[in-house]
């Protein structure tokens, strides 16, 4: 793990800068850097015209939206916070979400189980191994459908398929005790 130091040089390192050529009657040429090289964003040349760029690019990553749910907060909570300190795992949003607010996203509605806890997670494409790995190890039996305690399924089905899967479920009825009705399947 990066120790702060690094952490603040690098991002020193990544700073913008603007050098700008002012509009008077005896033009200057001035540098801006960090903070500063905002003053001349959006002016359209009427503060000055630039002449040179910096801007520091980060990697580009095709950014995968995932939503993992947990019968306990608990047990999500420390999903993401694992999935936070992981330095294999390229992450932009780790989001726990403790139930009922999960119900209050319409768009998001049919994704989220009802009465379940979530995490919201963005991770980068290549990092997608590595967060399955945290995944399978704070899975719950709900989430084990094929018995091996992975997570394959979901991840072939939901992740890399190109088509919405469809399931099939098979239930019948029976009569149960004191009148009531069995559900079977």
């Amino acid at each position: 793990m990066q120790q702060l130091g690094d952490k603040i040089a690098h991002r020193q390192e990544r700073q913008s800068s603007t050098s700008c050529c002012t509009v008077e009657e005896t033009p200057r040429v001035i540098e801006l850097r960090t903070d500063a090289a905002q003053k001349v964003n959006r002016a359209y040349g009427t503060t000055g015209i630039i002449t040179a760029l910096e801007m520091p690019l980060a990697p580009a990553w095709p950014w995968i939206d995932v939503i993992v749910a947990f019968d306990d907060f608990i047990q999500a909570m420390e999903a993401g916070h694992e999935v936070a300190l992981a330095d294999g795992v390229v992450k932009k949003l780790i989001t726990p979400m403790i139930w009922p607010i999960p119900q209050h996203f319409p768009a998001l509605k049919k994704h989220c189980p009802q009465g379940k806890h979530v995490i919201f997670c963005m991770i980068a494409e290549p990092s997608l191994e590595s967060f399955k790995a945290i995944v399978d190890k704070h899975m719950t039996p709900n989430m084990d459908l094929e018995g091996n305690h992975r997570t394959d399924w979901f991840f072939r089905d939901w992740v890399y398929g190109t088509e919405i899967p469809r399931y099939r479920l098979e239930y019948s009825f029976a009569p149960g005790q004191n009148g009531q009705t069995m559900v079977k399947g």
